[in-house]
């Protein structure tokens, strides 16, 4: 079982490597310094030894000063025993021993050494002398004897002891950095292969810190963003699984995407199937399209034809494209298609993608639809054919019958009757000649009447018809009633109007209000009917009729003209507003 690695902080191993380099570093200046002009045993000592007995001295002054040589005595026995002395003694100015490590010696003149002269080799021992002074002023002298054996022997110990310890501190560097590399390299190697790992999809390895706390941060984060990763990964196999579905749900809408080399980048399974029957071929991702279509019966050079349409897309455009194929046993295919560019984040086209419908169901509906249109249209036209057929045989009675009439009011009569079955009859000849079987062009249908009734009537001049007319259309329930109006109007101008006009003029106005209503005005500039005339009491037929008429239209209609002229005025709704 592992155990499991503390953390620790690089910057702390850091610091206990510099550390570390420090105590080395100032060992081999220690040594170096100490070694530094000097190359024998007795000069080191006669250093240390020079060294020591300056500092001795100094701490000797207050006492020599003051002649406390009890207090001498004791810092003398104390220093001897410290820096392995084998013996110290201090005089006075005369050179008289005041205090010594040798009891023997005090009291007596220093027998050894002129004082102020330099330290002398005498064999086994040093001999060192050093001043002590207050202020410039000669307080004694400082006698050392030094063992150079016992000495050199100290120093020996504390060198091989210093190399020891830094050998110590240089092996636990060495260790430090043994673990810390392992422990890097270690975590380098881990981080490799999660990374390798994530970038393969696989999420279940996990990063380890390697042992170091900021180590342990970069694999949290980098686990982290596995996790991230990981739930982005799974969240987009979702989404795409959804679109899939969709783009699969419908069987009769064929979804495909091509690149710039007309190579497959996706399609469904409905295109797939698609291109079996109507093709032949199996299709896969990342082959080019135009190598499974063929030339077709109405198309030469289809892959051409096809290749055109796609660049056209690439180029930026889109189009919209009814297209009728045959299945190889012959049955019709028909496809609405629409394409359009597929662009990436830098707004380039990298591709093209097809949205194909099978419409062959509603173009075969379509078609019987429009056959059965045609049936009826014939039907219908052959219908009105011979209503205005049975009317004008009907008129055609009437003429025979009019040639036997000798009365001029019976004439008239069957005049007016011959001309109103005419109105209604021309109606059934505009329906069945013209392009559309459900509606009247007002205009032209009303211009033909005038010229029809123009017909019936001999006068010294013909009348002119001014036609300030929009193009109004309307269907059979108001054409029919319309026209016997103007009819009645148009006959009533020629009968009255005219006799004492040299230039007999009608002017016919209607328009198509924005209110939705319809409005119609008949005016000649005839002599007018007079104030003794009422026409909204009269009783004639033309009148009644008019009336009648005019109720059925739901309008209002109005005669003016006792002056010079006559108005007629007709108001009704049009039939999308009724």
């Amino acid at each position: 079982m592992n155990k499991e690695k503390v953390p620790i902080k690089l910057s702390t191993l850091l610091i206990v490597y510099l550390t570390g380099f420090a105590v080395i570093l100032s060992g081999v200046l220690i040594l170096f310094f100490s070694y530094k002009g000097q190359n024998t045993e007795t000069s080191m000592l006669i250093e240390f030894g020079n060294t020591t007995s300056k500092y001795f001295a100094l701490d000797c002054t207050g006492p020599l000063l003051y002649g406390d040589y009890g207090e001498l005595n004791k810092r003398i026995r104390e220093y001897a025993a410290l820096a392995d002395i084998e013996s110290v003694s201090v005089t006075n100015s005369e050179n008289v021993v005041v205090a010594s490590s040798d009891k023997v010696l005090i009291g007596k003149e220093y027998p050894e050494k002129t004082p102020g002269s330099p330290a002398a080799d005498t064999g086994n021992n040093l001999n060192l002398v050093q001043t002590v002074q207050q202020n410039g002023r000669l307080l004694g002298y400082l006698y050392f004897n030094l063992s150079k054996e016992r000495v050199i022997d100290s120093m020996r110990k504390l060198v091989r002891s210093w190399i020891m310890f830094s050998l110590v501190i240089i092996l636990i560097m060495i260790s430090l950095a043994s673990i810390g590399v392992r422990r890097v390299t270690s975590f380098s190697r881990d981080i490799l292969k999660v990374t390798r790992k994530i970038s393969c999809g696989d999420y279940t390895e996990k990063a380890r810190g390697g042992g170091f706390l900021e180590s342990e941060f970069v694999a949290s984060a980098i686990n982290t963003m596995e996790r991230a990763i990981e739930e982005r990964e799974k969240t987009l196999a979702r989404t795409n699984s959804m679109l899939e579905s969709i783009m699969n749900s419908s069987p009769e809408i064929s979804i495909w995407s091509v690149d710039w080399d007309y190579c497959y980048t996706f399609f469904n399974q409905t295109h797939k199937q698609s291109m079996k029957r109507v093709w032949g071929v199996d299709i896969e991702l990342g082959k080019c399209i135009l190598d499974y279509v063929h030339d077709k019966y109405d198309i030469k050079s289809y892959r051409g034809y096809v290749k055109k349409r796609y660049d056209e897309v690439l180029s930026g455009k889109n189009f919209n494209l009814v297209e009728k194929h045959f299945l190889p046993d012959g049955t019709p295919l028909y496809t609405a298609s629409y394409s359009s560019p597929i662009y990436n984040e830098k707004k380039e086209i990298t591709g093209l993608t097809i949205f194909a419908s099978d419409i062959t169901k509603r173009k075969i509906a379509e078609e019987k639809t429009e056959q059965s249109l045609r049936e009826k249209e014939i039907l219908l036209k052959e219908i009105h054919h011979r209503v205005k057929n049975n009317l004008q045989v009907v008129s055609s009675l009437l003429n025979l019958q009019l040639g036997r009439v000798q009365c001029r009011e019976n004439r008239e009569a069957f005049t007016e009757s011959i001309n109103r079955i005419d109105s209604i009859a021309m109606i059934h000849e505009r329906l069945y000649s013209g392009q559309d079987l459900g509606r009247i062009d007002m205009k032209a249908y009303l211009e033909d009447l005038f010229d029809s009734i123009q017909t019936t009537f001999v006068l010294k001049r013909p009348v002119k018809l001014v036609s300030n007319m929009d193009s109004v259309y309307l269907n059979m329930d108001q054409a029919v009633p319309l026209g016997l109006i103007c009819n009645e109007v148009f006959t009533n101008s020629f009968k009255y109007a005219f006799k004492k006009t040299e230039n007999p003029v009608i002017e016919v106005t209607m328009k198509k209000e924005d209110d939705g209503f319809h409005t119609l005005e008949i005016k000649d500039n005839g002599s007018g009917f007079g104030k003794s005339v009422d026409l909204e009491k009269s009783e004639t037929l033309g009148i009644v009729l008019i009336k009648a008429l005019t109720s059925q239209l739901a309008g209002i209609s109005t005669f003016s003209g006792e002056k010079e002229g006559t108005v007629f005025s007709f108001r009704f709704p049009a039939a999308d507003s009724t």
